[in-house]
């Protein structure tokens, strides 16, 4: 299980830089941003709607435009005072997602984007979502699935460097949506897979050289391993062969 900096952001050694993250997130997942938005609109029960982990905010905008009453909800200083600097709309709470400040059945829907991979307890988060959603109430979740990551590669021990490369607690948490909102009562009613694919080094969104160095300096990918993927995928990405792959999961859910 991989430490995240999003896990206890100020805690981190450079918040600042992880709320700027948000930010360049924010632009190129819009399009699935507003869809989740948009949906949660239709089934919610009501108007109130909690985003769970909120981080700078940018889901509340698409909430609010939706005609929906958004709350914040972050365990992050850095975080909300970001929401409030920039003038952000709806109410805020500082909380984390596996105590949620709000009574039992009070809560018309939530939503949780790529927070459940940082939590301790992603079932906990989801079975408080429950808790606190009205009958009928919706509960959406978009989480990438870092266990699915892949790099074309012909070097011995590829497997062991890509395995290692996740930057959260919950690499494969993605896969496990359905399951875990099914367990906490839920009806899916509906579940998108959406895959990525990446050409460059640069652009892919994780600090990949970085990751791998890292991993060689505290033991967890063997050295020559490490140094011998990354010669080949930067040797790759500078001929324009470079192609890798991940995939991302949304499920939308109610509370029966």
């Amino acid at each position: 299980m991989s430490e995240s900096p999003y896990s206890s952001v100020d805690a981190s050694g450079d918040p600042a830089s992880l709320v700027a993250f948000l930010d360049t997130a924010a632009v190129g997942l819009g399009a699935m941003k507003r869809y989740v938005a948009h949906r949660i609109s239709q089934y919610a029960s009501g108007p109130v709607v909690v985003d769970i982990g909120c981080g700078a905010g940018h889901d509340l905008e698409l909430l609010r435009a939706e005609g929906l009453a958004p709350v914040g909800v972050d365990p992050s200083v850095v975080m909300l005072g970001a929401v409030r600097e920039r003038g952000g709309v709806g109410t805020l709470v500082r909380a984390i997602g596996a105590r949620l400040p709000f009574a039992d059945g009070s809560i018309d829907g939530c939503r949780a984007e790529r927070v459940l991979m940082h939590v301790d307890d992603p079932a906990a988060v989801v079975l408080e979502a429950a808790r606190v959603l009205r009958s009928g109430g919706v509960f959406a979740a978009f989480e990438p699935d870092w266990a699915s990551l892949w790099f074309e590669s012909t070097m011995p021990g590829a497997e062991e460097v890509m395995s290692r490369l996740s930057p959260c607690r919950w690499p494969g948490i993605g896969s496990q949506l359905v399951r875990l909102a099914e367990d906490a009562g839920f009806e899916v009613v509906e579940e998108v897979t959406e895959v990525s694919r990446g050409t460059r080094l640069g652009r892919i969104p994780l600090d990949v050289v970085g990751r791998v160095e890292r991993r060689i300096a505290e033991g967890s990918i063997d050295e020559a391993i490490g140094r011998a993927w990354l010669d080949e995928q930067r040797h790759r990405d500078i001929a324009g062969q470079l192609q890798a792959r991940w995939t991302k999961q949304l499920v939308v859910a109610l509370r029966p």
